[in-house]
């Protein structure tokens, strides 16, 4: 590896689990969430539950996983960032919720993500996912259930408290009819991402992404001297490190961490990627769809193959017509 490569050294802070055949089926072996509701009408989750979202989100659904496992806490609250913001970093709400997690003006103040000196680090990723945590532990402590965690997260923690008074909870079950429709909403939301693992977790797309780091998280300082010893790699495009970070670490190099892509996310992502999400990287098409005067021989120039080795993989096929499917790689 030259010394651009080592600005993607993989990160080595927790070791795999074997039993782990990609990276999906965590949130399977690791849940404690369990569906506790009475009175559920008929709610559909939003229109942006998808697994594309899901499968464009894995890098950073990987992050928020270790984070939570290193603090002993339910991997499926990874799942939060995708509800409240699409995994988008930067996004604002109307009502002036910030950033992953959506942190409020007043929470984010209590927390320390907006300083006395008012410096507000809600959309930068590896602050508010530490804080993130931190609210779950507390809103937990004082809960000491998971699903009236999430609820409290939405609607807050008076709100919960109040109607816990008031029968919230029945037989163990949250009563649907006791929260605003908006955090109905939020739990629906929440468990049909659960729902669309589970389902495809050890099925395409989701059973490629293996268990692994596809961000490392660098001190500023050491990062941005690797960089100014490396004399770059052009090959990342700063809109990347941006949805990775929220902010842009070469204008905003005050920050005390920044994450970078890894060996890994190379792997299945693609770092020259200027959108807002990372765009999964395609598989070679093994097939062919043949054009008018297409021969054995221009075919196999195309592909970098021998003639012979063409044949043999479409032994059926003797003559070439326009619109075959022909195999062109094993």
């Amino acid at each position: 590896m030259d010394m651009k490569g080592s600005l993607f050294l993989a990160i080595i802070f927790f070791s795999i689990p074997a039993y782990c055949e990609s990276f999906f089926k965590w949130f399977d072996e690791k849940s404690v969430f369990e569906k506790k509701f009475v009175h559920h009408e008929k709610t559909r989750p939003s229109t942006f539950i998808s697994l594309n979202l899901l499968e464009s989100s894995t890098p950073s659904l990987n992050y928020y996983s270790y984070q939570l496992i290193k603090n002993n806490m339910p991997v499926d609250l990874a799942l939060v960032p995708l509800i409240e913001s699409a995994n988008n970093p930067v996004a604002e709400s109307p009502k002036h919720a910030l950033g992953l997690w959506q942190f409020m003006p007043n929470t984010a103040k209590e927390f320390g993500l907006i300083t006395k000196d008012k410096k507000d680090f809600r959309k930068n990723v590896i602050h508010s996912t530490d804080v993130a945590l931190d609210y779950f532990k507390y809103l937990y402590n004082e809960l000491g259930d998971w699903n009236l965690v999430l609820v409290a997260y939405n609607w807050g923690i008076g709100s919960v408290k109040n109607k816990l008074k008031h029968n919230l909870i029945i037989d163990g079950n949250i009563d649907f009819n006791k929260i605003p429709r908006e955090t109905r909403n939020y739990l629906v939301n929440f468990y049909q991402l659960k729902m669309l693992i589970n389902l495809n977790s050890s099925s395409s797309p989701l059973s490629k992404y293996p268990l692994g780091h596809y961000f490392k998280r660098q001190p500023m300082s050491e990062w941005l001297q690797t960089y100014k010893n490396a004399n770059s790699d052009k090959t990342i495009n700063t809109k990347v490190l941006e949805r990775i970070n929220g902010f842009n670490p070469f204008q905003n190099n005050h920050y005390d961490y920044v994450l970078m892509p890894t060996n890994l996310f190379q792997d299945f992502f693609s770092i020259k990627d200027s959108g807002r999400r990372y765009n999964a990287k395609k598989k070679k098409s093994c097939v062919y769809l043949t054009k008018y005067k297409d021969s054995f021989q221009s075919i196999a120039f195309k592909y970098k193959m021998t003639v012979d080795h063409l044949k043999d993989l479409n032994a059926s096929i003797f003559e070439l017509r326009p619109n075959l499917k022909i195999r062109v790689c094993n």
